[in-house]
């Protein structure tokens, strides 16, 4: 059996709902590290806290009908009626804010950072999400910052065919259930050294946990698969440099376990020359991305080897939202690999994300391109990119984390973002 059938036998075994600070995370971590025994690669865990929450329901009931969503996790206990407003667009809210107070608001757009302070502002009695055509809905969380500041909106998800059934009725009502708690959740970690002994090391990383209710084939247990493979390379292989291969868990409620590693590293952040991350694996057809947060040297070295090795990426300078991002705003490059278009990717975040969907063929073009970064840039005699970020593409990842993720304290106060949630 070679490295990538060993990584997709891992990721059979793991192909089940980890929400993170959960049992099914849990064991999911023990599967993760019973096959790192088995190979003799040595791994230590990295716990962290954060606010997580109990997977939930919520039921609307309007003209004596009924449907199922699934509320944003930690809402609380919530029951409530009220008129039904419906928002097409993000401008008509804008434009008229306090037209959704006291409305149950059914909305048509984004709940970004700023839409979702927009409506916070306005006092909606609970607001309404819907998936896209014929998906299952999501069961999001919020992020850290709205469990600080304590005043969290209802929000519910719901079906692209339901919100069709629910935009007739006038007056809905509302009950829900999801408790938060604050939670333990645990990085996987492999320092493998190298020959040359060097201070600098190169990280490869991919996150094991799932969002609520999905099994995480594609999302991200193909990128946990990948991941445990190059492990299995690098131990045979004994490279010059230096590598930390990790797991990271609390990518879906908002990068916490690379964020958290980043604060506590951040004296080594000197010592990383690079990070490859593996983000969505798993379609049999679809379309192999690589998104670049480096200079064009690294652009070019990317795109030059996916061209070695005959295999087509569309090759992207811009940032990827995953547990790259933490480590940009230390300047450091990276390089997020991830494989779209097809079925598996397509049922990401919801029940259907099965290993039922996804195949050993979806993980072979990521798995080989990451092989081959390495490899390269390992045997190399000079360094082949700047250890640099272009300033237009600081621009980029200094509003992703304070317009996406809201997170205004981790790029101005690193050192406190944790702190805050203990």
């Amino acid at each position: 059996m070679n490295y990538i059938e060993e990584g997709f036998e891992l990721l059979k075994e793991i192909s089940f709902e980890r929400l993170v600070g959960t049992e099914g995370e849990k064991k999911a971590q023990e599967i993760i590290t019973k096959y790192l025994k088995n190979n003799n690669l040595s791994f230590y865990l990295e716990p962290f806290s954060l606010t997580g929450f109990e997977k939930g329901k919520a039921s609307l009931r309007f003209n004596n009908k009924e449907i199922n969503g699934y509320p944003n996790g930690g809402i609380g206990d919530v029951t409530l009626e009220g008129e039904l407003f419906v928002l097409e667009s993000d401008k008509q809210l804008n434009e008229n804010p306090e037209i959704v107070k006291d409305k149950i608001v059914l909305i048509n757009f984004p709940l970004d950072i700023k839409n979702y302070e927009t409506l916070s502002k306005n006092l909606p009695k609970a607001v309404i999400r819907f998936s896209p055509p014929d998906k299952l809905p999501y069961h999001p969380s919020f992020r850290q910052t709205f469990f600080k500041e304590g005043t969290l909106l209802p929000v519910i998800n719901i079906t692209y065919e339901d919100a069709e059934k629910l935009s007739f009725a006038s007056k809905v009502s509302i009950t829900a259930h999801s408790l938060k708690k604050i939670v333990t959740a645990e990085n996987i970690i492999i320092d493998i050294k190298g020959r040359d002994n060097r201070k600098d090391k190169i990280i490869l990383c991919a996150h094991y946990d799932s969002v609520a209710t999905s099994p995480g084939a594609a999302d991200n247990g193909g990128g946990s698969a990948i991941l445990y493979s190059i492990a299995l390379y690098l131990k045979d292989f004994m490279p010059r440099n230096n590598f930390r291969l990790i797991f990271f868990s609390g990518e879906e409620l908002g990068l916490l376990g690379s964020i958290y590693h980043t604060l506590k590293h951040r004296k080594e952040t000197n010592e990383i020359k690079l990070v490859v991350n593996i983000d969505v694996a798993g379609d049999r057809w679809g379309k192999n991305l690589a998104m670049v947060l480096g200079d064009d040297e690294l652009f070019h070295l990317v795109q030059t080897e996916a061209n070695y090795l005959g295999i087509d990426f569309n090759v992207k300078k811009s940032i990827y939202s995953s547990d790259g991002m933490p480590f940009s705003a230390y300047s450091i490059p990276s390089v997020s690999l991830a494989r779209h278009g097809g079925r598996p990717s397509a049922y990401v975040h919801t029940a259907k994300d099965s290993i039922e969907y996804s195949s050993i063929e979806g993980l072979r073009d990521i798995y080989k391109l990451a092989k081959q970064l390495v490899t390269r840039i390992d045997e190399a005699k000079f360094s082949l990119f700047k250890r640099q970020i272009p300033d237009e593409l600081k621009k980029e990842i200094n509003s992703y984390f304070i317009d996406r993720l809201g997170e205004k304290t981790f790029i101005k106060d690193r050192d406190s973002f944790f702190r805050r949630n203990k």
